[in-house]
């Protein structure tokens, strides 16, 4: 593995990286071994400051992400209790991070959530939101929360939850 070349390279003393949260919950536990710290400037799992005795990062983590989006939803954009949420994770640490920490404050709102996952948002080149979309719109959902894995395109031809929704408004 990576994480093993590294560690067996006695003149490496610390790491910038791995980018993600799943790729630092793999090769950490090496590095950790190493004894060698290492710095993401883009893994935001919340568990990974307390697995994992080498890492440090420079974004907050999910649940801080979760309070500064989910209270600005609450504040500035109108959502109030008793309103419809649907929470969308892409089946990754990241996804399923953040989405789990909005979901909780939604909750804690008053909101009623609808909790979705949909791993095929990042491997499937011909993704299809549509009947997501369409789910979101038959509950009335006032909004839709869901990471940028699930929201942007990834793959060329590929459909997002985003394209579906403004579709089904037009």
């Amino acid at each position: 593995t990576v994480a093993g070349q590294i560690t067996s390279n006695k003149s490496i003393l610390g790491l910038v990286g791995f980018a993600g949260s799943n790729e630092n919950l793999g090769g950490g536990p090496v590095l950790d071994r190493a004894g060698l710290a290492y710095v993401s400037g883009s893994a935001t799992a919340d568990q990974l400051t307390k697995q994992l005795k080498g890492f440090y990062r420079v974004v907050p983590n999910n649940t801080k992400q979760a309070q500064g989006g989910v209270g600005y939803i609450f504040s500035h954009l109108g959502l109030k209790k008793g309103n419809q949420v649907m929470v969308v994770d892409d089946a990754e640490a990241y996804g399923q991070g953040i989405a789990g920490a909005a979901q909780k404050l939604f909750v804690a709102g008053g909101a009623k959530v609808d909790r979705e996952s949909v791993p095929e948002s990042t491997s499937s080149a011909t993704a299809d939101f549509t009947s997501l979309a369409q789910k979101a719109v038959a509950q009335g959902a006032k909004v839709v929360y869901a990471d940028d894995h699930v929201t942007v395109q990834r793959n060329r031809g590929s459909s997002t939850l985003k394209q579906a929704l403004r579709e089904l408004a037009k």
